[in-house]
């Protein structure tokens, strides 16, 4: 008896077989009889120390965008607090400060993010990783250093521009009080805008000469920033405190707790950008140890001849 399974399968040497049908052996060669599959190479696998240098770096990263981002997010609850009481007291002046606020919170947001991943690119370019195998590139360079100081100056002129459409609303509602107001807020514009420019030129002063020097240049333009900003902000504050208006009255509150908050996060920013140029340049071969540079007095002594100091 022939089983069910011979019977479907069938023999393989009848030529009417299923198996001879689909059968490829009168099929062409298409490929050649030297036809060889090509191998893939497997990727190289990433060492612990490889895995633990790109944690570091994208945790740094994550950590200003985070920092930017509460910046501006308290900005904005700031604002909406300014706007909340004036629209309780029925000010006119509400609407048009929602739109100015929104205005510099949407695009403070969009431009901070772009200032810092321009700044990851061109210190990236500078001090690359020792495990990407790349070696600097004075195109590259030039570029993404083109690119971070452009990013920067556009920062700095969004938010001093927007400062600046805050100021003309408040000069435009007349009050003394509203007049000082305006323009500490003109002088936080025109700090925001000094500082776009400042901030980049003495970064790349650093990192292609990491001296004591150029290090205390890069500190000391973030403690004018910080200095002139908190100033002004006080300055608002104690106005709103001096007004006799009950508006006025309840702008003191959210007008110092704006300043506490741009003061620690200006602080945080910085110390975030300094420990990421620090742990870039620890783990490059371009690695240069910060020296000492003498002052210019020290200098022209040592370029003296031996006869002229004896």
């Amino acid at each position: 008896m022939v089983s069910s399974a011979e019977r479907f399968l069938g023999d393989e040497t009848e030529p009417n077989s299923v198996a001879n049908e689909w059968g490829m052996s009168d099929a062409p060669a298409f490929f050649g009889e030297d036809f060889i599959i090509p191998t893939v190479e497997a990727k190289p696998q990433k060492t612990e120390e490889e895995r633990s240098y790109e944690q570091k770096e994208r945790g740094l990263q994550d950590e200003l965008f985070a920092i930017a981002d509460r910046r501006v997010h308290f900005m904005t609850n700031t604002g909406d607090e300014f706007i909340k009481i004036m629209k309780g007291a029925e000010h006119p002046f509400a609407n048009r400060l929602e739109k100015d606020v929104d205005n510099l919170t949407s695009g403070k947001r969009r431009t901070s993010h772009a200032t810092l991943e321009t700044f990851f690119s061109y210190v990236d370019s500078m001090y690359p990783s020792t495990f990407s195998g790349q070696e600097r590139d004075l195109k590259t360079i030039e570029q993404a250093e083109d690119e971070f100081r452009r990013a920067s100056i556009r920062e700095g002129q969004y938010t001093g521009d927007s400062s600046d459409t805050l100021a003309k609303a408040f000069r435009e509602d007349g009050s003394d009080n509203d007049f000082v107001i305006a323009q500490h807020l003109k002088n936080i514009g025109d700090n925001a805008a000094s500082y776009g420019m400042r901030l980049p030129q003495a970064i790349v002063g650093y990192l292609n000469d990491p001296s004591r020097e150029n290090r205390t240049r890069l500190s000391g333009v973030q403690v004018d920033h910080k200095s002139a900003l908190s100033n002004s902000l006080y300055n608002i504050a104690t106005t709103f405190d001096n007004s006799r208006t009950i508006v006025g009255k309840k702008m003191v509150d959210p007008s110092f707790d704006l300043l506490a908050m741009m003061s620690r996060s200006d602080d945080e920013y910085f110390e975030g950008m300094m420990d990421y140029l620090k742990f870039k340049m620890n783990n490059s071969k371009y690695h240069q140890e910060e020296k000492e540079t003498p002052s210019k007095y020290e200098a022209m002594f040592n370029a003296l001849p031996g006869d002229a100091i004896s």
